[in-house]
């Protein structure tokens, strides 16, 4: 896992998944149920900044019960803040709130100082998506918003990419999904959504 988090931070993703995914299978044998904790939140991580959520969804749903079956209620309140984050770029707040109350109990309860920090701005986060009731028409998520905002501005894959600090395939399959929701087939045509829906 080590070698997954160092590829993960020097921003080679492919390399990280690869080695996380090969952490998940030499985990099962011997069971090492916190290393296997670690691989699916960190696949889910991954998952999710391409984009996959189902995919991401299922390995943090899987740490979240793995960590509570090792009781491990720092590393749930982690995988807890993964799962409402995913569920927030997917435009689910209702969703995670839940998940954003169960976190913040678990780091206040254990005195996780950074911990409640991410907590509290998640909890931010979804109270201000109340406050001016963010909904995203289309049913287009806040990350597919902020990837359709760039592109409208002109931005080519790879500029957007870098803006965003995910991979330029990771914007392409956003791009898909934007223009599936939309029923569109250019950019230009989701520019004019995106004008047209004051989403600038």
């Amino acid at each position: 896992m080590s070698w997954a988090r160092y590829h993960l931070a020097a921003g080679n993703a492919a390399r990280a998944l690869s080695c996380a995914t090969d952490a998940l299978t030499e985990a099962t044998d011997p069971d090492l149920p916190l290393v296997l904790v670690a691989a699916h939140q960190l696949l889910g991580r991954l998952a999710k900044d391409a984009g996959q959520w189902s995919d991401a969804e299922r390995h943090l749903v899987t740490a979240i019960d793995l960590a509570s079956a090792c009781a491990a209620p720092v590393v749930r309140a982690q995988a807890l803040v993964a799962l409402a984050e995913l569920r927030l770029a997917e435009g689910r707040r209702s969703d995670a709130e839940p998940l954003v109350v169960e976190a913040t109990v678990l780091a206040t309860e254990l005195g996780a100082a950074p911990l409640r920090a991410a907590v509290e701005t998640l909890a931010s986060e979804i109270s201000a998506g109340q406050r001016v009731g963010i909904g995203f028409p289309a049913g287009l998520s806040l990350r597919e918003v902020e990837v359709l905002r760039l592109v409208a501005e002109g931005l080519t894959d790879g500029a957007v990419a870098e803006r965003l600090f995910i991979s330029p395939r990771t914007v392409s399959q956003h791009l898909r999904s934007i223009y599936g929701k939309l029923d569109v087939s250019s950019r230009a045509a989701a520019t004019r959504f995106a004008v047209e829906q004051s989403l600038l």
